[in-house]
């Protein structure tokens, strides 16, 4: 079983002579570390392919070593077995012969290997081949994204303008950047040996996630001139339109019934007037923001998201996350798969800096993470706008400080297209999310302008409206159907 493991590693083998070689191999022991049968393995409990148990079968190991296959060769020569980072590796000439118990011949090739590495680990590179299956461009993107400590700015530096297959050969031949640790090197071109880009391109077409980079034409311009670029981009849905005025709308997940009321007024009214509303599809005022441009109809929202474009995050918004795709636009830096990280989330809030005119902070915290969207704005000139909140409102700590810090406060929608510059002609006529469902019903509306002063009892919206107690109830079952109010058990408010 192990001859035909290193087989399919070899592939057409890997040999810098134009003669046969023969390639020795003995089984190291799991317990001691020491080969199969050396009078210095002194272990009570043998594993598989110790000397004590010679017939046994042998299995890999999960040890110290690389792996549980040690070359041994004869001087002056070089055979090839497992490396530590999973591609294909040579002995030293240094090692001495050893009696063998197994041979396999090694296939003559062009080409070279892609790293040799000595007993105890130590890796100089050599070069690396190529892989025999094609590589394109989003394949490439695909592989470079995924490969291990591989972050946007260490990417920006290996395409250096280049396409991500050249990118690749560069890397599978020696030729990365100066800065890249040479062991790095070597694992990168080890786990590009081992990938399958004819599987990364059908993942691509089965999930129609679009790949753009530095040097296509449609990879968006504020990612590519931006102060921390964004070398390589998978987005799913609809094009990015970069003509378009965008806004983001930001602020904390656990953010309040009025926060996530006001977040989806905001995006409604914003998207209506032709605006693209960006954010990070998180829960919260991000979530709720998302919901009412999608409401609107009108321009596509746009999400960065911290995980793969097919990877939904949280859960919860899956049907969200399906609404988007169709309507709108989800993009993200990480390949297709790839789970959310802690680190990439910070990574995204500049590219919703980035993508947006102005920043809007609906609530956030005192040392919310919303605020680091609003450093990497102000990184960028971005103007940010804030909510006003309540005092007794945790969640809006953070907006009030940047509200007395000098940030503009926003009050309605038309405060955002102020700033946009947009004059009442382009603005048009919009009509209030909430009040769409609820057109034709003139108590209804009363009753629901009547909560905007806080959750509130029946007997207290009849207060407040004037109106009697069958009216009232009667308008709040219209409303809780519409979705446009939420009953706690034992008040009402709304959504």
């Amino acid at each position: 079983r192990l001859r035909e493991q290193h087989r399919r590693i070899l592939g057409n083998g890997w040999c810098e002579r134009p003669t046969n070689l023969d390639c020795h191999y003995e089984t190291i022991c799991e317990t001691c570390m020491l080969p199969s049968g050396s009078r210095r393995c002194g272990s009570l409990r043998v594993s598989e392919g110790c000397a004590a148990t010679p017939n046994s079968t042998v299995k890999p190991s999960r040890t110290r070593r690389p792996s549980n296959l040690k070359p041994v060769i004869s001087s002056n020569k070089r055979c090839f077995g497992l490396s530590s980072v999973g591609g294909v590796c040579g002995g030293s000439g240094a090692w001495r012969e050893r009696s063998v118990t197994s041979t396999m011949p090694v296939p003559h090739s062009a080409r070279v290997m892609c790293c040799v590495q000595s007993v105890y680990g130590r890796v100089r590179r050599l070069g690396a081949p190529m892989p025999d299956l094609p590589w394109s461009d989003t394949a490439a993107a695909v592989a470079l994204t995924g490969l291990a400590k591989m972050g946007p700015t260490r990417l920006h530096k290996v395409l250096d303008g280049r396409h991500p297959s050249e990118a690749v050969e560069r890397i599978c031949h020696g030729g990365v950047h100066d800065g890249i640790p040479q062991t790095l090197s070597a694992a990168w071109s080890a786990a590009l040996c081992r990938f399958d880009p004819v599987a990364a391109d059908a993942r691509l077409k089965q999930g129609n996630i679009t790949v753009t980079w530095n040097a296509a034409p449609r990879h968006p311009t504020f990612l590519t001139d931006d102060l921390g670029p964004a070398p390589v981009l998978f987005w799913r849905g609809c094009p990015i339109d970069e003509t378009a005025p965008a806004v983001a709308i930001v602020g904390t997940r656990r953010a309040s019934g009025v926060g996530r009321e006001i977040a989806r007024e905001l995006g409604f009214g914003l998207a209506e007037a032709g605006v693209t509303v960006v954010s990070g599809l998180a829960l919260g005022i991000d979530g709720s923001a998302h919901e009412g441009a999608l409401l609107a109809a009108t321009a596509p929202p746009l999400a960065f998201v911290g995980g793969g474009v097919d990877v939904v995050y949280p859960k919860r918004h899956h049907n969200l996350w399906d609404r988007m795709v169709e309507f709108g636009t989800v993009a993200a830096e990480a390949p297709p798969g790839e789970r959310p990280a802690p680190w990439r989330f910070p990574a995204r809030n500049r590219l919703i800096a980035a993508a947006a005119d102005i920043v809007v902070v609906v609530e956030s915290r005192e040392a919310g993470g919303s605020l680091l969207t609003v450093d990497e704005a102000i990184r960028r000139d971005r103007q940010v706008m804030a909510v006003p909140g309540s005092l007794r409102n945790p969640a809006a700590a953070g907006t009030n400080i940047l509200i007395a810090d000098g940030c503009a406060p926003v009050l309605a929608v038309s405060d955002v297209l102020t700033a946009l510059g947009l004059s009442r002609a382009e603005r048009g006529e919009r009509r209030d999310p909430i009040q769409a469902p609820i057109a034709g019903s003139t108590v209804a509306a009363c009753v629901l302008s009547s909560c905007d002063d806080g959750p509130a009892s029946i007997d207290e919206l009849a207060s407040r409206s004037g109106l009697s107690v069958g009216e009232v109830l009667a308008a709040v079952s219209e409303l809780l159907v519409a979705g446009v109010l939420v009953d706690d058990g034992a008040r009402l408010r709304r959504r």
